[in-house]
């Protein structure tokens, strides 16, 4: 996976609405197949869709997704919000899902430059880099002589170039899983309203929380944007009344639960 590069594009969380579940799912899909999408879901009563768009700072308005989807036909309203701050999910915060593994099995696999205050090269992503973000996308398990036939760079340069952008943050691996194979099966779409004054404070303790998987503050009437996960309704309700709302700061919580992923961060293919 790639992290956009501050100049880049930003992400905006935009919740969609369609006037029948028989529209939400061919919606959802469309959404699915672009390249400029990702956690395409279908939420509460399967009217309503979420996804995140990377929007390029530079795009020609007329091209960008979030001004045709008004004109899309069964789409009724649309609410987009841009991520102003990450605070948990993908790259950002600790794994604190992953103890399969033992401390000194994690440490003696992390990478100097990825460990708590390992000095990271300053490589970033740039234009030319999209031929192998491109071959990555569709497969990222794809070996290096594989990657050098894909984007036509010698084998070197595409060696050399992973390297530099693993080694500088800017590129990263993830797992997509499905967590209802392992007993979890309450996502819950959460929009938060935080006094600004502990944005900051609800932000880290949220990243501290285990039913956590995505955190991040947000633009709009509601101020952040998480991702719980848990094991069934009952345990998301202990959660929201024991842990989310006891956090100071806190003065709204609504919810929706996902009824289903159409696509996380990787490529839907045809």
């Amino acid at each position: 996976m790639s992290r956009p590069p501050a100049s880049g594009p930003a992400a905006a969380a935009t919740p969609l609405t369609a006037p029948a579940p028989d529209s939400a799912l061919p919606i959802a899909g469309a959404l699915a197949r672009r390249p400029d999408t990702g956690w395409v879901s279908i939420t509460s009563g399967g009217t309503e869709i979420a996804c995140t768009v990377r929007v390029p700072a530079s795009a020609d308005r007329e091209t960008l997704l979030l001004q045709k989807l008004p004109r899309t036909p069964r789409v009724t309203s649309v609410s987009a919000h841009c991520v102003v701050h990450q605070f948990a999910g993908q790259a950002v915060g600790p794994d604190l899902h992953d103890d399969a593994l033992t401390a000194e099995q994690i440490e003696a696999l992390t990478p100097v430059w990825a460990a708590p205050g390992g000095a990271r090269p300053a490589a970033r992503l740039t234009p030319a880099d999209a031929p192998l973000l491109e071959a990555l996308a569709r497969d990222g398990r794809l070996s290096y002589a594989e990657l050098a036939a894909t984007t036509g760079w010698p084998e070197s340069t595409a060696r050399r170039r992973m390297q530099e952008l693993f080694e500088s943050g800017s590129l990263y691996t993830d797992v997509e899983s499905k967590p209802e194979m392992y007993g979890f099966r309450a996502a819950v779409l959460l929009w938060l309203t935080v006094a600004p004054s502990r944005l900051a404070a609800v932000g880290a303790a949220l990243r501290e929380h285990e039913e956590i998987v995505y955190a991040a503050a947000i633009t709009g009437p509601t101020n952040v944007q998480a991702l719980a996960i848990c094991r069934d309704m009952p345990a998301f309700y202990r959660y929201l009344t024991e842990k989310l709302g006891s956090l100071d700061g806190v003065q709204r919580v609504e919810s929706e639960p996902l009824l289903r992923n159409v696509k996380q961060l990787g490529t839907v293919r045809p």
